[in-house]
């Protein structure tokens, strides 16, 4: 799996600057809803290994969680997905919404 944990700020940034499409997953790792969309990430990343992928654990790296929503004016949810294309904006998806199938064709 090529997903990447985020967790200070230096990575955030690094990944904020980055390039083409790349995924932030914030992950809550209390949270059932969380883990089964954990997996469907896990299925997405193996499906399109060339997208790099960020992992936030929102309780153990809460100020990162907090600078994503106010870096990129996404309302915080768990679990939620922020595709971001070079600075762009593409889409969010939270809670039941993130499904590999509905993330892979914005790939």
């Amino acid at each position: 799996m090529s997903m990447s944990e985020i967790d200070d700020f230096a990575k955030l940034e690094e990944f904020l600057q980055g390039m083409g499409k790349r995924i932030l997953f914030k992950h809550s790792t209390r949270c059932p809803i969380s883990a089964r969309a954990y997996r469907e990430m896990e299925l997405l990343s193996e499906e399109h290994p060339e997208v790099p992928m960020g992992l936030v654990k929102v309780i153990e790296s809460r100020p990162i969680s907090q600078e994503i929503e106010k870096r990129l004016g996404v309302m915080h949810q768990s679990p939620q997905v922020i595709l971001l294309d070079g600075k762009r904006l593409v889409a969010h998806v939270s809670h039941y919404e993130v499904r590999r199938e509905k993330l892979s064709p914005l790939l």
